[in-house]
């Protein structure tokens, strides 16, 4: 079970609510979802960390086009798997990148196989969503080849500031939803990169 939004002030208290179900055997693993850097330190903070009480994933956006490398690179130095939600972008509309693109030409591959492929040899767990049986097809064809470092290393720089920053937005609209303090800036600087 996920902490979805680590909503400020709450979040602490949920992870613990998880935990004590964990402790009960009411649920097998705690994960979170959408934590930065910031929001795991507090959990670090509080204690709730340590040993078999480490979040077992931490599940967020990441594509070539939202591609958070010093996040990313923290939690897994943590021993957090991280699990890609959107690996395969906003569907096919966003396949047309002109990278995406010249990847494919180059593999002979299509665009959901290039993306589950970078999330793959990325370490980053990738589920993707398919309820066509051809598309499942295609999603399992991730493991028959693999991306030479040069198509890595030219997936891995399309993250825009304007992509990074239209996260944020997003973050702070979602950690506030639902709340009273909703429309409200962020309680403290939060890594994005």
């Amino acid at each position: 079970m996920l902490v979805h939004w680590p909503v400020p002030g709450k979040h602490v208290e949920a992870y613990k609510a998880l935990q004590e179900c964990k402790a009960e055997g009411k649920i097998k693993m705690v994960g979170i979802s959408n934590y930065t850097i910031e929001d795991y330190e507090e959990l670090k903070a509080a204690g709730l960390v340590s040993g078999d009480d480490k979040p077992v994933l931490n599940q967020f956006e990441v594509n070539p086009l939202l591609y958070r490398k010093k996040t990313i690179d923290y939690f897994k130095k943590e021993g957090i798997v991280v699990q890609s939600y959107r690996g395969l972008l906003a569907g096919p509309s966003s396949w047309d990148h002109p990278a995406i693109q010249e990847v494919c030409s180059e593999t002979g591959r299509s665009a959901p196989e290039i993306l589950g492929r970078f999330l793959v040899q990325l370490e980053i767990g990738h589920i993707p969503k398919a309820s066509a049986t051809s598309r499942m097809v295609q999603n399992s064809e991730i493991f028959g080849f693999s991306l030479s470092a040069a198509q890595m290393e030219k997936l891995s720089n399309l993250t825009t500031p304007e992509a990074l920053e239209n996260y944020k937005t997003t973050y702070i609209k979602c950690i506030w939803r639902d709340t009273p303090e909703a429309g409200a800036a962020l309680p403290r600087e939060v890594t994005i990169e």
